[in-house]
């Protein structure tokens, strides 16, 4: 005898009816939204590298052009990453956010671990005179 609320059935009609979580798709708008930006930043990086390697008079335009070219390649696959990422996760074809989030994480550690020596680039030079005049200036 067959009862409406067949296991099978209610199992299935579960899967239509939950709802896909604001989180999820929050972090899949999040990620586009920093995938397109890291691409936009590639382009800029690759037109100013290519002006500047194009310039006239240059000695290593061509090494400028082709280092400058493979870091682009790098920003580029990232952007790339970033917003597959996020796509998957907007439409929900994503099998686990979980991976998603860490890789997250281990690049914006990574970004964030060259903070301190960035900031510290911009100190003045070690010899006590640049310091002085730089604090009494």
């Amino acid at each position: 005898m067959r009862d409406d609320y067949d296991d099978d059935d209610r199992d299935r009609r579960s899967d239509r009816e939950r709802p896909f979580p604001k989180a999820v798709f929050f972090a899949g708008v999040t990620w586009i939204v920093f995938g397109c930006l890291i691409l936009i930043n590639g382009g800029i990086q690759l037109i100013m590298t290519l002006g500047q390697a194009g310039q006239a008079g240059q000695k290593d335009g061509g090494a400028q052009a082709v280092g400058g070219t493979c870091g682009v390649a790098l920003i580029v696959l990232f952007g790339a990453a970033f917003l597959f990422v996020g796509i998957q996760s907007c439409k929900g074809t994503a099998k686990d956010t979980l991976g998603n989030a860490i890789g997250s994480l281990v690049f914006g550690l990574l970004a964030g671990g060259g903070a301190p020596s960035r900031s510290l680039a911009v100190w003045p030079s070690a010899d006590w005179d640049s310091r002085t005049r730089w604090y009494s200036s």
